[in-house]
C-alpha cells in the first residue's frame, strides 16, 4: 500500500508498503520489547535505514508523545561515532514517533552469541573477537558518556554488528524515553542532561546494575556494570543469571586457563567484588581490556576514534537530517557550524552548496568553484572528484 499522508500512515506497517512515496519497507522485524523494528530503502537517500515503531499503548496522551520525542533526540544529538548507531531524527507518523536510524545488516551481538557465530574458528579466535567487540563496545558507550549520556540499557541486543567487524551500540536514550512516555511529570531529564538520570528507566534486569534494581539514581557506573555483564555472556555464551545483581557469582564459574586471570580480575574490578571501589568509568576498563588482547594477540589493530574530527561530519550528517524534516532554516545553521570548524570538510561543501544552487542562492559557476578549491585543498581527491561529477550531470554537462 502507499500512504503519501503522514497523519494516515498506519501503526504496523507491511512488507511492500510505501510511506510518504519515500520509504519503501523490505523488512519486519518482531520481538523486541518496544515494538516493531522496519528496514526500509529511502528513496532519496540511496540507503537502507533502521525504523523503531514504539508500541501505540506507550502514548496514552499528547504529553506521553512529546516527552518521548524528547527523549530519543538524545540520540540524534549524538551526533557521529565509529562506534555508535547513527540516529538521524524522530518523524512523527500515524500519531506515533517513529525513530530513523542506521541499519545494520549483521544483526545485534545477541544475534551472534545465540547463532553461535561469535564463536566460529576455535577458542582462540572465539577469544580474539570477544575481546575485539568488548573493546569497540565500550568505546561507544565511553563516547556517549563523554556527551553527558547514560545509555540505561547496555546489553549485547543493543548492539549491532556490521561489515569488517565494526561493532557499534544502538538504542541510547531509549530507555528513559520509554520510561517518560508513560509518566506523567513535568520533570523529564532533557538532552544534554543525563549523566545522572532519575530512577530505572525500561532496564533489562538479567544486566541491571544494583542501583538500577534498586530504583536510584544513575551514573555512568551503571553502563559499566552491564557492559562487564554483556562481556560476561559473551564468554559463558548465554544468561544463566535472572538478575544482574546475580551476574558476578558466575564469574567463579570460569575456568582460569580458558579466560584468563587478567580478564576474570577485569570482570571482578567492574563489578566491584576485589577491590573496595568498582570501576565507574571506561578508561580503567579499556586500559586493561588492552591489555588482555595484546598479552595474548600483540597489537590490536583497531585505532581510537579521533573524535575532534568527527565534529564537522556530524554536523554536516544533522543538516541533512533537519532537511529531511523540512528545517531548512536550522539545517543551514548547522552547515555554517561546520564549515566554521572544517573549512574544507568536502561532504559539507557539497551538501550545503547543493542545496543553495537548487534554491538560486548562487549558481553552478560559484559552486564548482567552492568545490574545486576543496578539491586542492582537503587531500580527498577522489571523494571531490565524485561531488564535481554529480555536479556536471546534473547541469547536463557530460
Amino acid at each position: 500500500m502507499n500512504y503519501p499522508d503522514p497523519d494516515n500512515v498506519p501503526a504496523i506497517w507491511e512488507i511492500g508498503d510505501v510511506i510518504l512515496e519515500k520509504y519503501e519497507v523490505k523488512q519486519v522485524f518482531t520481538g523486541g520489547g518496544m515494538g516493531l523494528v522496519y528496514r526500509v530503502y529511502h528513496r532519496d537517500w540511496d540507503i537502507d535505514l533502521a525504523v523503531k515503531s514504539p508500541r501505540p499503548e506507550f502514548f496514552q496522551t499528547q504529553q506521553h508523545i512529546e516527552n518521548f520525542e524528547c527523549e530519543a533526540e538524545t540520540w540524534v544529538n549524538l551526533g557521529l561515532h565509529p562506534h555508535t548507531v547513527s540516529c538521524y531524527y524522530v518523524r512523527r507518523l500515524g500519531g506515533i514517533p517513529r525513530i530513523f536510524s542506521e541499519f545494520a545488516d549483521g544483526g545485534s551481538l545477541a544475534d551472534w552469541i545465540r547463532s553461535r557465530r561469535l564463536y566460529e574458528g576455535g577458542q582462540d579466535k572465539a577469544m580474539e573477537k570477544i575481546l575485539d567487540v568488548a573493546i569497540q563496545f565500550a568505546w561507544g558507550l565511553q563516547y556517549a558518556h563523554k556527551q553527558g549520556l547514560v545509555h540505561q540499557d547496555v546489553k549485547p541486543g543493543n548492539v549491532l554488528m556490521f561489515a569488517g567487524g565494526t561493532v557499534k551500540v544502538s538504542d541510547f536514550g531509549l530507555a528513559n524515553a520509554l520510561h517518560d512516555s508513560l509518566e506523567d511529570t513535568a520533570n523529564t531529564a532533557r538532552p544534554g542532561q543525563s549523566i545522572m538520570v532519575p530512577g530505572s528507566g525500561f532496564m533489562t534486569p538479567s544486566y541491571a546494575s544494583p542501583e538500577q534494581l534498586r530504583g536510584e539514581a544513575l551514573s555512568q557506573k551503571t553502563d559499566v556494570w552491564s557492559w562487564a555483564v554483556s562481556l560476561l555472556e559473551m564468554l559463558v555464551g548465554e544468561v544463566t543469571w535472572a538478575s544482574g545483581l546475580a551476574a558476578p557469582a558466575v564469574l567463579g564459574q570460569l575456568e582460569d586457563h580458558q579466560v584468563g586471570n587478567d580478564l576474570l580480575s577485569l570482570l571482578a574490578m567492574s563489578f566491584g567484588t576485589k577491590v573496595p571501589k568498582r570501576l565507574t568509568t571506561f578508561a580503567p576498563v579499556l586500559e586493561l581490556l588492552m591489555r588482555c588482547y595484546t598479552s595474548r594477540f600483540g597489537s590490536y589493530p583497531r585505532s581510537q576514534p579521533d573524535e575532534v574530527r568527527l565534529v564537522a561530519p556530524s554536523l554536516n550528517n544533522r543538516a541533512i537530517s533537519l532537511l529531511e524534516l523540512g528545517k531548512a532554516h536550522e539545517a543551514e545553521e548547522s552547515w555554517n557550524a561546520a564549515i566554521l570548524i572544517e573549512a574544507s570538510h568536502a561532504e559539507t561543501i557539497y551538501n550545503h552548496g547543493i542545496h543553495k544552487w537548487r534554491h538560486g542562492k548562487i549558481d553552478d559557476v560559484e559552486l564548482m568553484r567552492s568545490l574545486l578549491l576543496c578539491h586542492e585543498t582537503s587531500g580527498r581527491r577522489e571523494i571531490t572528484a565524485r561531488f564535481l561529477g554529480e555536479i556536471c550531470n546534473e547541469r547536463g554537462d557530460l
